[in-house]
């Protein structure tokens, strides 16, 4: 039964994904107006692109975190006291809190090189120039 239940909720979480992703490219696709509140961030510097990328792969990361220690907590409720599951939720909720440890602390140290260098705009990807 905890099998059952737990495949139920991650194609669920698979499903609400995949249809959040699928939007996407129809926001991507709408045209930009000459106040350009609809204009995708198009980085104008290296340091742009760059805080464009990280910002990106930030923001995966943590949501995969957030969801891997979701299900680990899940699956720390329906262990039901079997001893091996109990153990296998908590490494999992373990995994899950350094990655997002992994995930901040990186993020931060990006900010910390980026000032120290004098580079305001390394996790700002969009130039506020004209």
């Amino acid at each position: 039964m905890y099998k059952k239940v737990l495949n139920k909720i991650e194609a669920a979480i698979a499903a609400g994904s995949a249809l959040a992703f699928s939007a996407l490219p129809v926001f991507a696709a709408a045209e930009c107006d000459k106040t350009k509140e609809l204009c995708p961030p198009i980085p104008q510097t290296v340091a742009g692109f760059f805080g464009l990328v990280v910002n990106g792969l930030t923001a995966v990361a943590g949501t995969i975190a957030l969801l891997y220690l979701v299900i680990g907590g899940i699956r720390y409720i329906m262990s039901g006291g079997d001893k091996v599951a109990v153990e296998g939720a908590r490494e999992q909720i373990t995994s899950a809190i350094v990655g997002l440890i992994i995930v901040f602390g990186a993020w931060f140290i990006i900010t910390v090189i980026g000032s120290l260098l004098g580079i305001d705009t390394i996790l700002k990807p969009v130039d506020s120039g004209s």
